[in-house]
């Protein structure tokens, strides 16, 4: 039996498993409460290579998987992805909140890493291919979805 968890309209408590909801559906997109957007969470695999949209920034091809009994990730057949949320532009990939306040300067980076401090040759690396985050799916003002998940960034390099 699915856990089941308070549903949003719930109003009568005598029927409980009418007011509850299954807690592996999810919310509904663009439901308002207190004149804010919910969003719903998820957890998703991020894909290929990152593509650049500025300093330390990039946007990431992901989809969505599901973690098994056994501590392992699988695939749902009806996924959602990058490659499915719509027509093939920037608001289907997904941002990571953890580099989208980050300075054009570049001199902080988040979450607090001072670039001057990081020795020759190294540098603030994109989210790795394969790498599960927790994904979260909301509306932007404009009604376009945006994907994000928040994630601090690898520092790599080699030394000189």
């Amino acid at each position: 039996m699915p856990r089941l968890v308070p549903s949003p309209n719930a109003r009568n408590l005598g029927d409980r498993r009418a007011d509850f909801r299954d807690a592996r559906q999810p919310k509904v997109q663009g439901e308002r409460s207190n004149g804010r957007t919910t969003y719903e969470t998820f957890v998703a695999k991020i894909l290929g290579s990152p593509v650049s949209v500025g300093t330390n920034r990039w946007r990431y091809a992901w989809e969505e998987v599901v973690v098994k009994d056994d501590h392992g990730i699988a695939t749902p057949s009806a996924k959602r992805s990058s490659r499915s949320t719509g027509t093939a532009s920037e608001f289907t990939y997904a941002l990571n909140l953890c580099e989208m306040c980050q300075a054009t300067s570049a001199t902080i980076v988040g979450p607090g890493v001072t670039v001057a401090g990081l020795p020759s040759g190294f540098s603030l690396q994109p989210i790795a291919e394969h790498t599960c985050v927790i994904m979260h799916a909301m509306q932007r003002r404009s009604g376009r979805p945006l994907f994000a998940f928040s994630m601090p960034n690898a520092i790599d390099g080699t030394c000189t």
